[in-house]
């Protein structure tokens, strides 16, 4: 199951405003019905009807599951969680044609520091998990079950209640288990879903070498690579700068666009959210008080900017009202 190519062409529908491409493989996207332009990641059930895959629950019996997982040490508290969590994943895929929000851009970010930053250091491993912690939370995972859910020994944890840190695939394996597939109506659709849940615990805990690159052509495409983000930001940070300015032209291609906004939020994270003032060095390199002005309006706008306060601090608030 090829999450890279599901993530690419969530992307490419992003950037372009159009339906989705065919990824191959068993799982595609479907319009909803209720919403127009929304497209869902889903499989075929046993009579080759499509099903979205956020609705797999709806397909098995969750209070008998439940019985059964009790057996295991797993608590009800622990299966809301695990439920919620491997419901919520399928989002991550979902394509909206109308919609271009923050909080669209902010979860390709937190996807791309999970499939970039990949060595075993304490700060890779800090960043991740930040990462994962925020992904959750835009895809509407909630404090209770977000927390469960963590970075330790190289894999991603699920902790239960009672039994303690287990490996998230171990529990989603466990779950599955419990649900006696082959004897199943719905057996060739769960078969489908259970290969989704763990191939995404396992994309976004073990990223395969070479780090993950997208499939986009645009200027400045590498910077929207953390890892590479990070590099240049300690060689030759003159190069985000221009990004950074790339993001505020009106002439810039879709997909330019797109690299911009996630460079804007690269820069806030990794830069403003610790050293604010460093915004004083993107001000003299800019030189032009009109093009700078727009660069942090925009930073602001993207939501990079974890406090504004901040900025007037620094006397900028003149640059954050608009022109006119």
């Amino acid at each position: 199951m090829n999450l890279d190519a599901l993530f690419n062409q969530r992307i490419a529908a992003f950037v372009q405003g159009g339906p989705p491409a065919r990824a191959p493989g068993p799982l595609f996207h479907v319009e909803d019905d209720g919403q127009p332009g929304r497209w869902h990641l889903s499989a075929r059930d046993h009579r080759g009807r499509p099903i979205a895959l956020v609705r797999w629950h709806d397909v098995i019996r969750v209070p008998a599951l439940a019985r059964r997982m009790r057996d295991r040490g797993y608590t009800d508290a622990d299966m809301y969680a695990l439920l919620l969590v491997l419901t919520r994943a399928a989002n991550l895929f979902a394509i909206d044609a109308g919609q271009r929000s923050n909080k669209d851009y902010a979860l390709f970010g937190h996807v791309l520091h999970l499939l970039t930053l990949t060595q075993q250091t304490d700060a890779h491993l800090a960043l991740r998990q930040h990462a994962l912690y925020f992904l959750l939370f835009e895809l509407d995972v909630d404090d209770e079950a977000r927390d469960r859910v963590q970075f330790g020994e190289g894999r991603l944890l699920f902790h239960a209640e009672r039994l303690g840190p287990r490996p998230l695939s171990v529990v989603v394996g466990a779950m599955y288990e419990c649900l006696t597939l082959p004897r199943r109506r719905f057996a060739p659709f769960l078969e489908v879903a259970r290969a989704f849940h763990l191939g995404w615990v396992h994309w976004l805990e073990t990223p395969a070498p070479p780090p993950w690159r997208l499939a986009l052509d645009a200027p400045h495409a590498a910077l929207a690579h953390p890892d590479v983000f990070l590099a240049t930001l300690r060689d030759d940070e003159t190069r985000i700068f221009d990004a950074l300015l790339d993001a505020t032209s009106p002439q810039a291609s879709p997909a330019a666009g797109w690299v911009s906004r996630l460079v804007l939020m690269h820069y806030g994270l990794h830069v403003l959210r610790h050293t604010p003032e460093a915004v004083l060095r993107l001000r003299d390199y800019v030189g032009d008080p009109t093009r700078f002005s727009l660069v942090l309006r925009a930073l602001v706008t993207q939501g990079a900017v974890p406090d504004r306060g901040r900025f007037d601090a620094l006397g900028l608030n003149i640059c954050l009202v608009p022109a006119g």
